[in-house]
């Protein structure tokens, strides 16, 4: 799902996503495959990383891993490895496309990008 926003639009929907408990996002945790679900995240990180995960916390993390296809991420919070090259079409988002969004932020004509 891709999402098309202005700057004021992204900081209205990260703050809106940060207040909701039932979603988490996804991000990086240091190292390659190596990923982590935080309970809120900043609107500048946003903007800056562009794609973003979100999971649905009461369902579970259904990613690759070394023990399988399909594993359930056992404690998304506590961080996991992800097999290389099994994200999907994004190449960078855990869970592939089902799990992931699509963030970039659009700036008016003229305005430059921060």
């Amino acid at each position: 799902m891709s999402v098309y926003l202005l700057r004021p639009d992204l900081d209205a929907l990260v703050e809106w996503l940060n207040e909701e408990r039932a979603v988490a996002w996804t991000m990086p945790d240091g190292g390659p495959g190596r990923w982590k679900a935080v309970p809120t995240v900043s609107p500048e990180w946003v903007a800056a990383k562009w794609r973003s995960g979100l999971w649905f916390v009461d369902s579970p993390l259904v990613t690759r891993t070394a023990a399988g296809p399909e594993t359930i991420v056992a404690d998304p919070f506590a961080g996991w490895v992800e097999t290389p090259g099994s994200a999907g079409n994004f190449g960078e988002l855990p869970g592939g496309p089902h799990a992931t969004s699509q963030i970039p932020v659009l700036h008016p004509k003229g305005e430059q990008q921060q």
